[in-house]
């Protein structure tokens, strides 16, 4: 079975293109970034989670899960990262990058 090339899908895939699959709704935006109710249902503030569209990360103060977009989407939809890659790739049409090995 061939390899991912995650850098390859990280390039590809926006942190907005996870929240917009996720229907992400932001109830601030600043330069940094958006913030709104966490995704993964914790009870904290409808401000605490944090993404950071530049730099492709987000952070949740309140359950204290972060990491990027891949994580993000793998996590969400309970999926190991390799099963993550593949099914982003899929509902984005993009072409998933593959490591061929020798």
């Amino acid at each position: 079975m061939p390899g991912i090339d995650f850098a390859a899908v990280r390039a590809a895939v926006s942190l907005q293109d996870v929240l917009n699959l996720i229907e992400f709704r932001p109830v601030r935006r600043n330069q940094r970034g958006l913030r709104g109710s966490c995704p993964f249902g914790c009870d904290g503030s409808p401000r605490d989670f944090a993404a950071y569209l530049e730099t492709n990360r987000y952070y949740c103060f309140s359950c204290r899960r972060g990491g990027n977009q891949l994580e993000l989407w793998a996590r969400l939809q309970r999926l190991r990262l390799y099963d993550a890659a593949l099914d982003l790739c899929q509902r984005l049409h993009i072409e998933v990058p593959l490591i061929h090995r020798w």
